[in-house]
């Protein structure tokens, strides 16, 4: 637990940190610019897995910890090139995963601060693995999940679909998974912001991830996923009960 209080710290010190760089949108967005802006922003915003293919019984199968997503941005200006993006989304969430029945499991993600002036996502995936390890070599599971996006002090906001499946292997302690998902992210800014009428957009993309899940007495997790040929890095740190 001292490394659980340890991670949380350091995560509500990296919300701190992205929120003092006063970091805001420019005025005068193009059309094409905010479908770059839901790619930016949308996409590594979902929540992720985190997980080996298999499910926790419904009782306790219960596990808590600290999520963070790090996603590396290429430069790039869009508008009137007077707002000022940070070059790495950080975004630390609060992560629990609970099994259900007939291998369903449960996972949320949110960040619990409110009115807070950087990146923020709430979400939850619902997943059911139909193929047991027992029964072949692998565990395969099929997933859908809803993420809730916030960013730049509500200048964005979006909500993002996402629709896939993966399988991992069991090594006792060790759980390495992968797989294959749509992610359908809708975005849109605040009025003033967009040079045309049109303040939405939609884009969708293939999301390409690789993970592993290592249990000890505390349990570590870390997945490396691609949306668009862009990288991001999530890195777990809880306990199962």
């Amino acid at each position: 637990m001292k490394h659980l209080a340890l991670l949380s710290a350091s995560c509500f010190l990296l919300v701190a940190s992205f929120s003092a760089r006063g970091a805001n949108l420019p005025s005068g967005i193009t059309g094409p610019e905010i479908d770059q802006l839901i790619e930016r922003i949308g996409f590594p915003a979902t929540t992720r897995l985190l997980r080996a293919a298999h499910s926790y019984p419904s009782w306790p199968g219960f596990r808590i910890g600290i999520d963070v997503t790090i996603a590396p941005q290429p430069s790039f200006q869009i508008g009137d090139k007077n707002g000022s993006e940070p070059k790495v989304y950080v975004l630390p969430r609060l992560h629990v995963t609970k099994g259900l029945w007939e291998g369903a499991e449960l996972i949320l993600s949110v960040l619990p601060i409110y009115d807070q002036p950087g990146y923020a996502a709430n979400g939850g995936i619902l997943k059911w693995c139909f193929y047991q390890e027992k029964e072949g070599w692998l565990s395969v599971s099929v997933f859908s999940g809803y993420t809730n996006v916030s960013a730049f002090r509500g200048d964005y906001s979006g909500n993002n679909f996402e629709f896939g499946f993966y399988a991992s292997k069991d090594y006792v302690r060790l759980k390495p998974y992968v797989g294959l998902s749509t992610i359908l992210a809708q975005g849109g800014l605040k009025s003033g912001l967009a040079k045309t009428a049109v303040t939405s957009s939609m884009r969708a993309t293939l999301h390409a991830f690789i993970g592993m899940e290592l249990e000890y007495p505390v349990t570590f997790a870390g997945e490396f996923g691609l949306t668009n040929l862009n990288p991001s890095f999530t890195l777990f740190l809880g306990k199962r009960f």
